[in-house]
């Protein structure tokens, strides 16, 4: 039963001129386990006795409860969207509300977390596992147009955007450490060979 029940039966009896005792004695008799405590029944006793009539909650001071809104989380995620090196603390003062809350939005509502200093989803989902492998691919075929490959060493004339190519090949397939680790051996060896 809802609160504002409770409160219309104390109410009901209270108004045929049963004391808070006996109104909480007949609230265990029908409600048993369930029904109000006698602090309660006393209060609201009470509060009709001085002319209550409302058996609302009263209106609190403050800001209301409801910043974890959906609105709210969209506008955090386009921000981070915007600038994944923004902080938290410019997004609180952005959206007008407490850093704490923007941290449970970015943790638990949009499941990402801060790493080295850019904000990234904490598990990467199919559609971002399927971006890396078509970004991959692209970067791949623009190697091959280079003429470079991972498993010829550079030569001379080896261009730093050889070096950049496969720097963000083994970024986006950083999944496979075996083929990171050779791509990070041939940046440095593609380094290596056009700077000496």
């Amino acid at each position: 039963m809802e609160k504002i029940e409770y409160r219309a039966v104390i109410k009901f009896l209270f108004l045929k001129g049963n004391t808070p005792s006996q109104i909480k004695d007949e609230l265990d008799s029908v409600y048993g386990d369930s029904a109000p405590s006698f602090t309660t029944v006393k209060f609201w006793a009470a509060e009709f006795k001085r002319g209550r009539r409302s058996l609302e909650d009263d209106e609190r001071p403050g800001r209301p409860k409801t910043v974890t809104t959906n609105d709210n989380i969209a506008k955090v995620h386009q921000l981070v969207l915007d600038d994944r090196r923004i902080k938290v603390r410019e997004i609180a003062e952005i959206m007008k509300m407490s850093k704490e809350r923007v941290c449970h939005i970015l943790n638990q509502d949009l499941g990402m977390r801060k790493l080295s200093a850019r904000w990234v989803p904490g598990l990467l989902t199919l559609d971002h596992k399927l971006a890396r492998m078509n970004i991959s691919s692209a970067l791949f075929g623009r190697v091959a147009e280079l003429g470079a490959s991972l498993g010829e060493p550079p030569v001379k004339g080896t261009t730093h955007e050889h070096c950049t190519i496969v720097a963000a090949i083994a970024h986006a397939t950083s999944d496979s450490n075996a083929f990171m680790g050779d791509c990070v051996a041939y940046f440095i060896a593609a380094l290596t060979v056009a700077y000496t």
